[in-house]
């Protein structure tokens, strides 16, 4: 749902942070008409600093969250959403729709939100990248969440929840 993006994103700009800039990273091959619909609605929605970065590499994707200042999710349509565990291990704050699996992927670690209360949503980016104090707790909850999320604590798990299929079974 990046028009929900972009529609939180500018009223965040309007009413906190003229400065901010958005960054939606990925491409869009196949979807030519919903990147048109989203240049128009940038402009209708008077946001500016907006810009799409197309196919990047790792290495691009990597550099673009060591700049971010928080990444925000309010996608409707999520299993375990890989890029905000990605955030978290940037060390980016993430504010995130309440849908899909994206509380469960969070474990806590970034600001759950009702993705279509846009308000709401722009008073999470400010409040996320203004308060330290809020920024220290989801630091702390990152890295909480991290080590829960370790490789060799699930690997005996996952081999057992395998091995009918692995061993022929």
């Amino acid at each position: 749902r990046l028009d929900q993006v972009v529609r939180a994103f500018a009223l965040y700009q309007r009413r906190h942070a003229p400065d901010a800039s958005l960054v939606l990273v990925g491409p869009y091959e196949g979807f030519e008409s919903y990147r048109r619909a989203l240049d128009l609605l940038v402009t209708r929605s008077g946001a500016r600093r907006v810009s799409f970065t197309g196919p990047i590499s790792a290495r691009a994707r990597d550099a673009w969250y060591r700049h971010a200042d928080v990444y925000l999710s309010l996608s409707v349509h999520e299993g375990f959403c890989v890029p905000l565990i990605e955030a978290l291990a940037h060390g980016v704050p993430v504010v995130a729709n309440d849908a899909g699996a994206m509380p469960e992927t969070l474990g806590g670690a970034g600001l759950v939100v009702d993705g279509d209360d846009l308000p709401l949503v722009a008073e999470a980016l400010h409040e996320v990248t203004t308060s330290p104090p809020t920024r220290d707790l989801l630091y702390d909850a990152a890295d909480r969440r991290l080590a829960e999320l370790r490789p060799e604590l699930h690997t005996e798990r996952i081999r057992s929840a395998l091995a009918p299929l692995l061993d022929g079974g």
